[in-house]
C-alpha cells in the first residue's frame, strides 16, 4: 500500500525546472540575406504545391499530367466517401 510519505518522497527526487530561453528575434531589415538568397539569384525552382505523392508507391506525381489528374480525382472520391474503398 503506498502512503502519503511514499508519493512525498517521489516528488522530491524531481529535476528542478529549467528556465525558459527568451528567443532572439531577426529584423530582416537590419539582418543582410545570406549569399544564397541574395536578390540576383531569386526566384523559379520546383513549386511543391504543383505535386502529389501516390500514398501506395510513394511517387512524385505532376498534378498538371493525366497520372496526377487521375490520382487527384482517385483521393478526392476516398474522401467524399469516407475512406470507404468499395463505393469508389
Amino acid at each position: 500500500m503506498v502512503t502519503r510519505k511514499d508519493l512525498q518522497k517521489n516528488t522530491d527526487k524531481r529535476p528542478a525546472p529549467q528556465p525558459i530561453k527568451k528567443r532572439q528575434r531577426r529584423s530582416s531589415i537590419t539582418q543582410p540575406l545570406p549569399q544564397s538568397q541574395s536578390s540576383s539569384t531569386r526566384g523559379g525552382g520546383i513549386n511543391p504545391f504543383n505535386f502529389i505523392i501516390n500514398p501506395e508507391t510513394g511517387a512524385h506525381m505532376s498534378l498538371f499530367s493525366s497520372g496526377g489528374k487521375t490520382l487527384l480525382k482517385n483521393l478526392i472520391k476516398l474522401y467524399k466517401s469516407g475512406g470507404d474503398e468499395g463505393e469508389l
